[in-house]
């Protein structure tokens, strides 16, 4: 089998803090950190206040955030999304 190319990998985790347990594991782990990119919110305008505001991230909701996000890192090669 032909190996990935190495490139970014954007995560999604609902149950996982970063700090004490999602950056520890990578680092163990041997992984590249700068290029591990952790999606935990977004920011927002509030439908019912008008007011911009940070929530968690909706797969059904912040698709074009997504793709923002995949278009300035560029270099994307693994999606994660824990729990699916």
């Amino acid at each position: 089998p032909t190996p990935c190319l190495a490139g970014s990998v954007i995560l999604f985790s609902a149950e996982d803090d970063v700090a004490d347990t999602i950056r520890p594991r990578l680092e163990r782990a041997g992984a590249d950190v700068s290029k591990v990119h952790v999606l935990e919110s977004v920011k927002a305008r509030n439908q019912k206040t008008g007011i911009m505001e940070r929530r968690s991230f909706s797969l059904a909701d912040d698709l074009p955030a997504l793709e923002q996000h995949l278009q300035t890192i560029g270099d994307v090669r693994l999606l994660v999304i824990d729990p699916v």
